[in-house]
């Protein structure tokens, strides 16, 4: 799969001399028949988005874990054999995966509160403008449609409630200032179309999506 269009030249430099391998696995990934949300176009848009609102491209081990985070998302899941050739294929030592890029990804997660602009990244579809997000929208009640109306309605304005309690919603404040604000209507706007206020807390048991990656959360009350 060619990379030239969803990953910038400037990126793949930074990654140096034999990474398209291991990056165009990463690809592959992210362009599979079970990818609805997290596909190539979300990775275009984080991308983009940090470069127009930190006027450059992600340093090197971000821009790593923006790639190689696929590997954690859905149920193809990738053996520590595939991720440690793809560590080294992205040019990481072992101390670098662990010690930097681990901490990138596992902070990004949306269920948490930012803490990377790789989270910001991921977060940048909230403060995208109306119809696009209305897109996204859509694919998060089509990808868990299979849990019945009532569970994805309660679970995705308990998402939608969570994210804009946070202040500030991005980490860097130049996401911050470009996007929360937009972000935010969105987030009212389509919290407002599924009906809340909400019904009183969800028994124990019923499915919860409680971020904007569709993590899923089945009743345990825990972070991931």
């Amino acid at each position: 799969m060619a990379t030239r269009d969803t990953v910038p030249q400037a990126v793949m430099d930074a990654l140096g001399a034999g990474a398209e391998p291991a990056v165009a696995r990463c690809l592959e990934r992210y362009a599979g028949p079970s990818r609805r949300l997290h596909d190539l176009a979300y990775l275009r848009l984080g991308f983009r988005e940090h470069l127009r609102l930190m006027g450059g491209h992600p340093p090197r081990l971000a821009a790593v874990a923006w790639l190689w985070h696929a590997w954690e998302d859905g149920d193809e899941g990738a053996s520590a054999v595939e991720l440690l050739r793809d560590a080294k294929g992205l040019g990481l030592t072992l101390e670098e995966a662990d010690d930097k890029v681990a901490p990138l990804i596992l902070g990004s997660r949306p269920s948490l509160p930012s803490s990377s602009v790789v989270g910001d990244m991921r977060l940048a579809v909230l403060g995208q403008e109306e119809k696009r997000y209305a897109a996204y929208a859509r694919k998060v009640r089509l990808e868990w449609r299979r849990l019945g109306v009532a569970a994805v309605i309660a679970g995705r304005a308990a998402a939608l409630k969570e994210l804009m309690a946070r202040k500030p919603l991005y980490f860097k404040e130049e996401f911050e200032g470009g996007l929360a604000e937009r972000a935010r209507r969105n987030m009212a706007k389509e919290l407002s179309s599924l009906g809340f206020p909400p019904p009183p807390e969800a028994p124990d048991g019923l499915a919860r999506i409680i971020d904007t990656s569709n993590i899923l959360m089945l009743g345990r009350g825990e972070e991931r």
